[in-house]
């Protein structure tokens, strides 16, 4: 246990960076010391020093975590430079939606201490997914990513709007999933074959129903059914079929629930396992096995790239 709080500093104060600092305030482990916006879209807490940019505050203040919750156009490029001054970096997803920006990012020396803020990773559903060693040698796994939401065409906005091609369907809304079945399998499995169907786009803006298949070298199979098209139940899923038939569902988000991932654990609450594990990790205790690191968003890329591709 750390005699000192961890010092951290949130770069980017709108939605994502104003829920890390509710939770980060519910946490002994952490203390908030700093955070960068140039136009804060949230309330920014009194007290706290607020800078205009992150070398700035990462020169002043050293912090031990830095979390970066911008646009992914600017996020990328961030990370190196806050990994190079902090022991961790914490980003939130997508990271990017440039490929070749996202392959720079991994291929720096530092990308090793930068993880992706995947907090529905952390639900007893997906621990139990990930601790579950026998599904890495299964090479007939499938695993089907489900997801049915409601967005009107104010959220197609800023980069929402113009960095798209699967980008707010795939890389904003679904990645979570895709993400957390990809750990299932070797990172070393590569895509032979992918099929897929665009079914509508709304005002040249954004996909909204989009079914993919996709095939890897080994023979596991991965579905994506998603939709933005207003729907009665709004819920982001990942079902996962071993060819031993003890097929599992992990509920990623329910948002007539109001809960993330499973039962009784909100996002808040699966934010605070996230920064449990960053203690840990930071404390030299061990690496949480839900801890997502940047390196292997590559895979997930790789699919997301893939789907677009098929599509055009």
């Amino acid at each position: 246990m750390n005699s000192k709080p961890f010092t951290v500093v949130i770069v980017g104060f709108g939605e994502a960076g104003s829920k890390h600092y509710r939770v980060l305030r519910g946490c002994p482990a952490f203390t908030v010391v700093g955070l960068v916006d140039p136009d804060p879209i949230a309330e920014a807490p009194k007290g706290l020093p607020i800078f205009k940019n992150q070398g700035d505050a990462l020169a002043a203040l050293r912090p031990d975590v830095t979390v970066i919750a911008t646009p992914p156009t600017v996020s990328v490029g961030l990370a190196p430079e806050a990994a190079l001054q902090s022991r961790t970096v914490l980003v939130e997803k997508p990271v990017t939606t440039s490929w070749q920006q996202l392959s720079q990012a991994i291929n720096d020396e530092a990308s090793n201490r930068v993880f992706v803020a995947f907090q529905t990773h952390f639900s007893d559903q997906s621990l139990r997914l990930l601790g579950r060693e026998e599904l890495k040698l299964d090479t007939a796994l499938r695993g089907t990513v489900g997801l049915s939401w409601s967005r009107d065409d104010s959220y197609f906005r800023d980069w929402r709007a113009s960095e798209d091609s699967t980008g707010g369907l795939l890389a904003q809304h679904a990645i979570h999933g895709i993400a957390l079945w990809l750990r299932l399998i070797p990172s070393t499995d590569t895509i032979s074959d992918v099929r897929a169907a665009f079914l509508g786009r709304r005002s040249g803006r954004g996909e909204d129903v989009l079914h993919a298949q996709i095939t890897f070298v080994s023979g596991r199979q991965l579905v994506i059914a998603a939709s933005l098209v207003s729907a009665a139940r709004q819920s982001h899923w990942l079902l996962v079929e071993p060819s031993d038939d003890r097929h599992e569902v992990a509920l990623v988000y329910d948002k007539n629930l109001g809960q993330a991932a499973s039962g009784s654990q909100d996002s808040d609450a699966l934010r605070r396992r996230l920064y449990d594990a960053v203690e840990a990790n930071l404390s030299a205790a061990h690496r949480h096995p839900s801890l997502f690191p940047l390196r292997a968003l590559r895979q997930t890329f790789e699919v997301i790239r893939e789907v677009a591709s098929a599509i055009r």
